[in-house]
């Protein structure tokens, strides 16, 4: 979300099963209009946004809960399915 929200670049992550657990990879999708300074910009965003993970900036209690902050509560989600 970081990447996203405050470097504004799109990549999903790929996580276990696919890989082994406690490791993640980005997927980023580069093209054609993508520019040298692009690129040089996304790596500055990686180092960046290791420094923060090695610093603890990524632990869940550092990480606000996006129901708390929208003001939007998902309780639905831990409610049982009901039968047809």
């Amino acid at each position: 979300m970081d990447l996203r929200e405050n470097y504004k670049i799109f990549c999903s992550i790929v996580v276990y099963p696919v890989i082994p657990k406690g490791h993640i990879i980005y997927r980023l999708i580069p093209t054609a209009v993508h520019t040298d300074d692009d690129i040089q910009q996304t790596l500055e965003a990686f180092s960046e946004t290791k420094k923060k993970l090695d610093a603890g900036a990524y632990k869940v209690d550092n990480i606000p809960d996006m129901a708390e902050v929208t003001g939007k509560r998902f309780d639905y989600i831990l409610e049982k399915p009901r039968n047809k």
